[in-house]
């Protein structure tokens, strides 16, 4: 099975919930786990992590392989989940930007989707929404 990851699992698991100097072997069962081609992530991941120039951005600019670039298939992806959910990425504050390439590539890969975000009713939290009716049915 192969799981797709955004990057609030990726940034809250290094931050808050999994440190990697506390859980160090976690992190490398994440190595193990990539090195097979279990975790994938959208190169928009990427550059969400990029923006803060920290470890984890150290750590998975060594684990690019991990990181796909965006094909033609993801890109009619990416055009069919904004027609359909317009608000999924925020604009105005620059969030979720990397949501539907995760989405999109997780559909094309045929992966589970694996995220921190919660679906709390905010007009931005429509990934939620989206993975459960990608789930269902088709975008």
């Amino acid at each position: 099975m192969t799981y797709c990851l955004d990057s609030s699992v990726l940034i809250e698991s290094w931050v808050r919930l999994y440190p990697l100097d506390l859980f160090p072997s976690l992190w490398e069962k994440f190595d193990y786990m990539i090195g097979q081609g279990h975790f994938i992530a959208s190169e928009e991941v990427l550059h969400e992590i990029e923006a803060k120039q920290d470890g984890l951005y150290k750590w998975s600019k060594v684990r690019s392989k991990m990181f796909l670039p965006t094909d033609e298939a993801v890109q009619i992806g990416v055009k069919e989940i904004l027609g359909k959910f317009p608000k999924l990425v925020d604009t105005m504050k620059n969030r979720s930007r990397a949501d539907p390439f995760v989405i999109a590539l997780a559909r094309v890969k045929g992966s589970i989707v694996i995220t921190e975000e919660k679906n709390i009713g905010h007009p931005t939290d429509q990934g939620f929404q989206l993975c459960v009716s990608i789930s269902t049915s088709s975008a």
